[in-house]
């Protein structure tokens, strides 16, 4: 009987007990298997698979998951995803999850196995998420996308910014500093409109603002999801970590040189990488993942 540590970060209990229970239940259907939420005590190296249930890993879990997977024990990370933030805490059904064997969506670590000729049969799921707007190619404003604390290799990402404000200010661009929406300090704020830069809520620009308008030339970002979205709004984007939309994204941050690549292979594995607990507990993930002999159930 194989067994499975599911390494879940600390929530809401009853949020934990959710994801546990849907986990086991998916994992059931492909034979016998014995489970344990893992505790203090717990050594990963002791089990057949490994799956990690995290919104943020620190280094010292991803050294984890790096020894683990030198090991040739099976991992698989679950974590928040690119759609309905805003319905996150309402309903966690509301396709929160991504799904990534290897690592999480923006370290360097992940086995994401892009698959150029997944069918198209879940894009209708997400509606407008997931529909492609034209590019944008016109407009002089660099729209630079705030993230907090540091990078997955404790490079500080606030010199990042400053540094790439000073950069492209000087180069005759337009620099829009778009907020972290969950938290940015005074310090930052006010550091940020020190090299030149004006604040997004400052000039009344929303996400939807900068979708909507042909004035961008591109997005930055350092990490995360945003560049994702600003793709699949049409806006050219560069990243400095590696992401999901990484495929996608000019590299190095050279400004002058745009990528303007074929989108629609790439919201397809966007759909076929985002998935419900309760499709997880259906089976319906773990017999994707089988099928891609991206998991030995």
């Amino acid at each position: 009987m194989k067994t499975i540590l599911v390494d879940i970060a600390k929530r809401d209990p009853h949020l934990m007990v959710d994801i546990f229970n849907n986990i086991r239940d998916g994992f059931k259907l492909f034979g016998k298997y014995k489970f344990m939420l893992r505790t203090k005590n717990a050594n990963p190296r002791d089990y057949d698979i490994v799956v990690f249930v995290y919104w943020k890993l620190l280094p010292d879990k991803l050294n984890e998951l790096l020894e683990i997977r030198k090991l040739n024990i099976q991992t698989l990370f679950i974590s928040d995803g690119l759609f309905s933030l805003e319905n996150k805490k309402k309903d966690h059904n509301r396709y929160p999850l991504l799904m990534l064997t290897g690592g999480p969506p923006s370290s360097n670590y992940c086995n994401r196995n892009y698959d150029i000729k997944l069918t198209n049969d879940r894009l209708q799921i997400f509606g407008d998420e997931l529909t492609l707007s034209p590019w944008k190619l016109g407009g002089d404003k660099i729209v630079i996308a705030h993230q907090r604390g540091f990078s997955y290799s404790l490079e500080d990402k606030h010199e990042f910014y400053r540094n790439l404000i000073i950069d492209l200010n000087s180069k005759g661009y337009h620099t829009i500093f778009r907020l972290h929406p969950g938290y940015s300090s005074k310090k930052t704020k006010s550091s940020i409109k020190e090299c030149g830069a004006k604040l997004c809520n400052e000039i009344s620009y929303s996400d939807r603002d900068m979708f909507e308008t042909d004035d961008i030339y591109a997005s930055v970002s350092y990490g995360g999801k945003v560049s994702s979205q600003y793709i699949i709004n049409g806006i050219p984007s560069f990243t400095k970590e590696n992401t999901m939309s990484y495929p996608l994204c000019g590299k190095g941050i050279d400004i002058g040189n745009r990528v303007i690549p074929p989108r629609e292979w790439w919201v397809k594995w966007l759909s076929y990488r985002h998935w419900t607990l309760d499709e997880f507990s259906r089976g319906l993930v773990l017999k994707f993942l089988k099928d891609k002999r991206e998991i030995c159930l």
